[in-house]
């Protein structure tokens, strides 16, 4: 399933930031709608020689305990963001591991891009996504993601059947998304000048974690889910 593409910002908030934003939201009477237990293995190949204005991502989402999982490619122009998506059984992962794509395969075009672009697992994150607005259509969607948790691809079964504990770092940062089909929602606008929101790369998910998890490895005698400090001036957004 191909998506058409939508206006996307992305912000890097704080916990007190948060807790304001959801009682602002509240506040106006807007409901909460909370998913546990999401995960994302995110993919990844050779760096391009050639820049490019577009970003993109693979990735496979698991969504609570389902036994079915989403291969997905994201791709970002400017500000708008398309996502293509294929549900598939859990237990036909390992195919991905295969240099031969199985033409039969509903996962077959997410396989071809791990076979032509070399991409392999580089990160499995752990989340809680909160909907702000669950009443609202797939073109305005506004989603808070906490409880982040980080760690090093194993195997396919870990993100199957993985328990939400086992192994991961904490990401103490928090993703605010603002989606959107055509003009910016008033009750987007209010959050941005009330809170003084300013957007990051949509990729900056990526690149916090790759910070944290190195963090991590040079630390080794940290327990694994000690808070550390992780270039807080870097993307962050403030309170006014």
């Amino acid at each position: 399933m191909k998506y058409s593409p939508r206006s996307e910002f992305t912000f890097v908030l704080t916990d007190a930031v948060v807790e304001a934003v959801l009682t602002a939201v509240r506040r106006g009477g807007g409901p909460l709608s909370t998913v546990d237990c999401l995960e994302d293995r995110y993919y990844v190949g050779k760096p391009s020689k050639r820049p490019s204005s577009k970003s993109r991502q693979y990735r496979i989402r698991r969504f609570g305990c389902c036994g079915a999982v989403a291969l997905e490619c994201k791709r970002w122009k400017d500000d708008l963001a398309s996502l293509r998506q294929t549900h598939v059984d859990a237990n036909d992962l390992p195919r991905l591991d295969s240099v031969n794509v199985d033409k039969k395969w509903p996962g077959k075009w997410f396989h071809k891009e791990i076979v032509k672009k070399q991409l392999s697992a580089c990160l499995n994150v752990g989340f809680e996504r909160t909907v702000l607005f669950p009443e609202a259509s797939d073109n305005c969607r506004l989603t808070l993601d906490r409880n982040i948790r980080l760690r090093s691809p194993t195997s396919y079964d870990t993100l199957a059947n993985s328990d939400q504990d086992a192994g991961f770092v904490s990401l103490q940062s928090n993703f605010l998304r603002m989606k959107f089909a055509d003009a910016l929602p008033l009750r987007f606008k209010r959050l941005l000048y009330e809170f003084q929101l300013l957007p990051v790369h949509p990729t900056a998910l990526m690149t916090l974690a790759q910070q944290r998890l190195a963090w991590t490895e040079s630390n080794p005698v940290a327990s694994p889910n000690q808070v550390g400090t992780l270039n807080k001036e870097t993307i962050q957004c403030q309170l006014g």
